[in-house]
């Protein structure tokens, strides 16, 4: 019944869709485009035409706790003697590329120059973050819970609770702060998936019921229906204008140059350049470009939309450019260093600060926003690392700084896990109650460093009987005798790092100890248990034309986080900006959309669903993406019901546990 339903639903999206031609031609028009490897000429990336449905309530929570993964890096970015020592042994074993990061930190943050009191930098720091997440399903019924619970959002007094623990089942893979990719393209999908869904109504001749989400709608619990008929209430359809990547991104970035502005002496150093030179520096937001850059559309979106809106420019270079037009310049501070009423001088300008950096004599770099610079072929020369270390030492306000960096590696993630000795006390200040809510999307992680397992240390791991595990070569041993309980995780960043399966089980199992690879493993590497994820049918519309995958994709969840803050505690930005859907085949362990492997995909925001509305004449209760039984009209509100009544048994059972 499964396998007939999936094919009935990929049936019903086939059956309703424009031509090849006619949805190149929408992606073009709305930007929706890559560039083809080591050519100018663009295409589509690949795209899911199946969109995941998802309660407007579960995201709502989802953005919320995203204000709080903002500050938990934050804070703990910024403890830089914690991030040091909890990365040195990665950066002995990987000199090259987190040895540097972390030299950079050290000399930069931790170091106070010659003639100097305290380490000289800018304290402003923009983030612009993503949180991804993937839905587990219940091990005791192995069905997804979120969806017995987004059928009934609408009909339980207790909505709030039951979406609560809905959110609860997204369990967190990783977190990026660095070249947060697809924040320009991923409204841009919605929009191509909106238009699908025109399509479909006007071929279909249906008039599909709407129920809009007012503009602030995914920051409050309370939808607003609007519907033609008492009929069509039973289907609601929920969009979310609160939240919008591509225009809260332009909008920090903007908010960061006028901060920026304000809080270094720039009218005084663009007198004297002028005075000098006879040039007026126009302040840029430099955006560092790997050499070769794809994904264009997704940065010039952004870039476009900040100098149309804000009357920002920006400047895209990659490092070897930098390396020879760009300059540090010291503003003297002349008069302003001396008390005006006294006349005597100023202690605080005795404290050196940072030089401005100035690009091919014309530019000053009020913001360095990185797309590049997290994975080692981005800094292959002395050169390039070089630059690098020229700008984390100017006075630009970095995206992200070194600190927010180093904050991506799976070993700090890894840590962050460890609730009662690292994300309570360090990263939310003793705050237990915020802990908790970030700590319901952790799953189990383990260093495989042995020097963490000392009985000297705080906390060692236990199994899932409770034995405190001393040694983790026990886990390495379970990951061999059940890959597919675990994934390995590097530190390196973008999509198709991951190794699982029989992979991991050879490189586990059969690496000697005089290989190099076998101190690698222990150093660098992460276990992490893998994710029971839900799987579905989905459509995929890429280069060679339109696939479908039956039972064989399941989704990722990013949501994006910006902030931007000069200490630990207080912020000038704190927010969440919209979301990020990528659709893989199943059965393939990771990759990421540049890569090839995964779709662009987005969220159709639910309340109360009817399957036949938007993708097919057949009404169903769809369940996580996943669509269940074909039911008839009258039957799907008895449906709602029983979920309903599971879900509250399911959340009365889960109190008694605790």
């Amino acid at each position: 019944m499964a396998a007939a339903t999936a094919a009935a639903v990929a049936n019903d999206v086939l059956e309703g869709l424009p031509s090849e031609e006619e949805l190149t031609a929408k992606c073009l028009q709305l930007g929706l485009y890559v560039r083809q490897p080591s050519t100018y000429l663009i295409t589509h990336p690949a795209l899911s035409l199946h969109p995941l449905p998802m309660s407007a309530e579960v995201l709502r929570q989802l953005y919320s706790r995203q204000l709080l993964w903002n500050e938990a890096i934050n804070r703990t970015a910024r403890n830089f003697q914690f991030l040091r020592d909890s990365l040195r042994s990665t950066a002995e074993s990987d000199l090259g590329f987190t040895g540097r990061l972390l030299s950079t930190l050290e000399k930069v943050y931790m170091t106070a120059p010659v003639g100097a009191k305290a380490p000289v930098y800018q304290p402003l720091m923009l983030g612009i973050f993503r949180t991804d997440y993937m839905r587990t399903v219940d091990p005791e019924t192995s069905c997804p819970v979120s969806p017995k619970v987004e059928a009934v959002v609408t009909l339980s007094g207790e909505a709030e609770a039951v979406a609560t623990e809905a959110a609860r089942q997204w369990k967190n893979i990783e977190i990026n702060t660095i070249s947060c990719s697809f924040a320009g393209l991923s409204p841009l999908v919605q929009e191509f998936h909106e238009y699908l869904r025109k399509f479909r109504e006007a071929s279909m001749h249906v008039g599909v019921a709407a129920a809009v989400e007012s503009p602030k709608a995914a920051s409050s619990s309370t939808l607003s229906v609007v519907a033609s008929s008492p009929q069509s209430r039973k289907w609601a359809r929920v969009t979310d204008e609160a939240h919008n990547s591509a225009v809260q991104v332009p909008a920090a970035l903007a908010e960061t140059v006028t901060v920026w502005r304000n809080n270094v002496p720039f009218s005084s150093f663009l007198h004297q350049y002028q005075r000098r030179t006879g040039v007026t520096l126009k302040p840029v937001v430099l955006v560092v470009v790997q050499e070769n850059e794809r994904n264009t559309a997704d940065q010039y979106k952004l870039l476009l939309h900040l100098l149309e809106t804000h009357r920002v420019l920006s400047l895209r270079r990659t490092l070897g450019e930098l390396h020879g037009t760009m300059r540090l310049e010291h503003a003297t501070c002349g008069d302003n260093s001396r008390d005006r009423r006294t006349g005597t001088k100023n202690a605080a300008s005795e404290q050196p600060q940072p030089s401005f950096a100035v690009v091919e004599g014309k530019y000053v770099v009020a913001v360095a926003y990185f797309r590049s610079t997290y994975v080692p072929e981005d800094l292959p020369t002395d050169a390039a690392w070089q630059t690098r270390e020229w700008i984390e030492e100017s006075n630009a306000v970095k995206c992200p700084s070194i600190p927010y960096h180093l904050m991506t590696f799976k070993k700090m993630q890894q840590l962050l896990s460890n609730v009662p000795e690292v994300l309570t006390p360090v990263s939310f200040a003793g705050d237990q109650q915020k802990a908790a809510a970030i700590a319901e999307h952790f799953v189990p992680q383990y260093s495989l460093n042995k020097d963490e397992y000392a009985p000297s240390a705080k906390r060692q791991p236990c199994n899932e009987k409770g034995k405190v595990i001393d040694d983790p070569e026990y886990w390495i041993a379970d990951a061999v005798a059940h890959p597919e309980r675990y994934v390995l995780k590097p530190q390196l960043e973008g999509g198709g790092n991951l190794i699982a399966g029989e992979t991991m089980q050879r490189m586990l199992r059969d690496t000697k100890r005089d290989d190099p690879l076998y101190e690698e493993i222990r150093r660098e590497y992460i276990l992490m248990h893998k994710i029971r994820y839900p799987i579905s049918t989905g459509v995929f519309f890429g280069q060679d034309g339109i696939h479908v995958l039956t039972n064989n994709v399941c989704s990722e969840l990013g949501i994006y986080g910006v902030t931007l803050s000069s200490d630990s505690n207080g912020y000038i930005i704190n927010e969440a900006a919209g979301s990020l859907v990528r659709t893989k085949p199943a059965d393939v362990a990771d990759g990421g959309v540049m890569a090839g492997v995964a779709a662009l995909d987005s969220v159709q925001l639910i309340s109360e669903v009817r399957h036949p509305g938007v993708w097919s004449g057949v009404s169903a209760v769809i369940v996580g993406g996943c669509p269940w039984k074909p039911m008839p009209t009258e039957s799907v509100i008895v449906a709602l019901a029983a979920t309903a009544a599971a879900a509250m048994a399911w959340l009365m059972k889960r109190r008694a546990w605790q």
